[in-house]
């Protein structure tokens, strides 16, 4: 099939025509006692159940705050014992990447899973083709040397992922995963592969 310049609606259409769908839509949402109806009611009960969840957070004894407060000095404590041990072979982290490590992250990714937030599929990345190859070489090399990842890459979408019991129309039987962008999983990959060579 050949794509014509200039159209970039058509990559998204095959890619996301070929993904399985859940073939369920939720009709109602109750989270605690109110009942929501609407599609945007719906959305503002996923939203008020999130946001719950967020704010029940367990509270913490003294002595588990504390035994945390001391496994992560000793974790602190023992990366810069082994970073120090071996400063000269740290290097790999800064060194630039090459477009076969790039490639080879990119194979790994899992295809057909959920877009992330700008609508970017593994595919997108997996079936590029040598024109834009360049271009994920070239930001992760940017990335690597500022030693940052730009706050747009760290935003995802958050969705609800139903546990498989209870009524699907209650909040409480799903949790929550957030799909980050394609392109800082690839980067995750990278520097994960670098570690593991420490």
């Amino acid at each position: 099939m050949s794509i014509p310049r200039g159209d970039c609606r058509t990559p998204f259409k095959l890619t996301n025509k070929g993904k399985p769908s859940t073939g369920y839509t939720l009709t109602e949402l109750t989270v605690n006692s109110p009942t929501y109806n609407t599609p945007d009611e719906i959305m503002e009960g996923w939203k008020c159940h999130f946001q719950q969840l967020n704010h029940h957070a367990p509270k913490l004894d003294a002595e588990t705050a504390r035994n945390l407060e001391l496994e992560i000095d000793f974790i602190k404590a023992n990366s810069m014992e082994r970073s120090a041990n071996s400063m000269e072979r740290s290097v790999v982290l800064d060194e630039p990447v090459t477009p076969t490590q790039v490639d080879k992250s990119i194979s790994k990714l899992n295809s057909w899973k959920s877009t992330d937030i700008y609508r970017t599929a593994a595919e997108h990345l997996k079936y590029r083709g040598w024109k834009l190859r360049k271009t994920p070489v070239t930001v992760f090399n940017i990335l690597i040397s500022e030693g940052k990842v730009p706050d747009m890459l760290k935003t995802g979408h958050l969705l609800p992922i139903f546990k498989k019991k209870g009524s699907k129309m209650d909040a409480k039987n799903y949790r929550g995963i957030t799909v980050l962008p394609i392109i800082l999983k690839v980067l995750k990959s990278l520097l994960v592969e670098r570690l593991g060579s420490l």
